[in-house]
């Protein structure tokens, strides 16, 4: 039998470790933490890229993903800095509309040459997370649930009239403005384009800062968002929310 205090324990073990010669303390190569701390570093990235390739914004209008501009901030601008006929609306709530007649009209004021792709399979509804949730609820009231018709992760694939509603899970993040969007678009209409291979800011580092007491992870690459046509988007985007 053996007692040890906390500190004790770990200066004992970290001394058995430093003294073995199969083990460098300054290169990790090939290690299980290593791997832990990549595998962090890469679902992190992702997560930043796929935050800010919907949101984000260099004005910090709609959000502090300031990095490049976002799909939603994007669309904002068509409207109204470029062409204020576009179909899209920007509304400062939801005027008592139901959630069913809210994907009526995205669809309804949609050009024809957007309405035309329809057969091609690629047309898709972008919904935040409350416009996404409150349909699902008006199905089930309804008794229409079985329009879903796959399920990933426990969250049910969800159509209208044929074409998908993908999720934007726009909760999870703090946005300023525009907390709430449907957007009818053609899904190759919407261009993320990364370079991580050549661009000459290109920079991937992990280290440790002894002032802070943390493990510090950086990579800096080239990155944005472009949307092809403009015409192809059809979309009702409220500042302050939905509330049904």
């Amino acid at each position: 039998e053996a007692s040890y205090s906390a500190e004790t324990y770990f200066a004992s073990v970290y001394e058995l470790l430093i003294t073995s010669p199969e083990i460098n303390l300054g290169d990790l190569t090939g290690t299980d933490l290593e791997k832990a701390e990549t595998e962090l570093f890469r679902r992190s990235i992702v997560d930043s890229i796929y935050a800010t390739m919907w949101f984000g914004d260099h004005d910090s209008m709609v959000s502090d993903f300031t990095s490049f501009n976002g799909f939603l901030r994007k669309i904002i601008e068509i409207k109204e800095e470029v062409d204020p006929e576009a179909c899209i609306e920007i509304c400062d709530n939801n005027a008592d509309r139901t959630i069913n007649t809210i994907f009526q009209e995205v669809w309804m004021q949609a050009k024809d040459n957007l309405r035309a792709l329809a057969p091609d399979g690629n047309l898709a509804y972008f919904v935040s997370s409350d416009i996404y949730d409150a349909y699902y609820f008006w199905l089930e009231e309804k008794g229409l649930i079985c329009t879903t018709t796959s399920e990933n992760n426990s969250r049910p694939t969800l159509s209208f009239h044929g074409i998908p509603i993908v999720e934007v899970p726009s909760k999870q993040y703090d946005l300023h403005r525009s907390r709430a969007f449907c957007i009818l678009t053609d899904r190759r209409n919407l261009i993320l384009a990364l370079n991580t291979a050549d661009s000459p800011e290109k920079e991937i580092k992990m280290w440790y800062n002894h002032e802070e007491m943390e493990n510090r992870q950086r990579v800096v690459f080239l990155a944005g968002t472009a949307i092809v046509d403009k015409d192809l988007v059809s979309a009702y985007i409220f500042d302050d929310g939905v509330l049904f």
